[in-house]
């Protein structure tokens, strides 16, 4: 997926697709600014609040949303239905083997990155997780927020 060719509607969906893969980090649509923020996980050490980045995220609810991750399931089912996209019958059996061994998602991520289905695979997960984020802005988002995102421009502009 070429993010230099996306309007700025699906440049925003692509973000929060992407903050919606992101399991261990916190992430944030600022509804002022129609800008996906991605900040440091819960797991994170700050000495106080004052040094946690996503601490006025979570103090300002009203200008913020927070963008929960998929389940390890969703995001297995991603990689289940890519399998089936890989027209390789080879490739197809062994990245089946990966998902249905011990620890899938990490064996699975490697044989992807280490063979040809790669950029395959990115794009794959590029529009399945944007097709997510509509869905989860639908279910989540506020009546203005969706008019916002409704607002943005869906044909790319020239610069």
């Amino acid at each position: 997926m070429n993010l230099l060719h996306l309007s700025k509607r699906e440049r925003f969906y692509y973000d929060v697709g992407e903050a919606l893969a992101m399991n261990n980090m916190r992430c944030f649509i600022n509804q002022e600014t129609m800008e996906v923020e991605i900040n440091a996980g819960e797991d994170s050490y700050f000495i106080d609040d004052e040094d946690d980045p996503a601490q006025e995220a979570l103090d300002n609810p009203d200008k913020y949303l927070r963008i929960e991750p998929v389940s390890p399931r969703e995001a297995f089912r991603v990689m289940a239905d890519f399998v089936e996209t890989v027209h390789d019958k080879h490739m197809q059996q062994r990245l089946t083997d990966a998902l249905d061994g011990r620890k899938p998602f990490a064996n699975f991520n490697h044989l992807v990155h280490s063979t040809n289905v790669r950029q395959q695979w990115f794009d794959f997960k590029n529009r399945a997780y944007t097709e997510m984020a509509k869905e989860w802005i639908e279910e989540n988002a506020s009546r203005e927020l969706k008019e916002k995102i409704k607002a943005l421009p869906a044909v790319r502009s020239v610069e």
